[in-house]
């Protein structure tokens, strides 16, 4: 795999991880259950995704 492969998956999580901080602390929705697990999985998978394309 090269950069550019890696840097993709990182940018879709990213961006599912800030817009669900972004309903949830500016816009006040309260997530529910899934939407915390949800959480949970967008944030690991942005760490991951952004040490391994650092890595590379």
């Amino acid at each position: 795999m090269n950069r550019n492969q890696l840097v993709i998956p990182f940018v879709v999580s990213l961006t599912a991880t800030l817009g669900s901080l972004y309903f949830s602390e500016i816009k006040g929705y309260i997530p529910c259950e899934l939407c915390w697990w949800q959480r949970i999985i967008n944030v690991s998978d942005s760490t991951i995704t952004w040490s391994s394309t650092l890595k590379k």
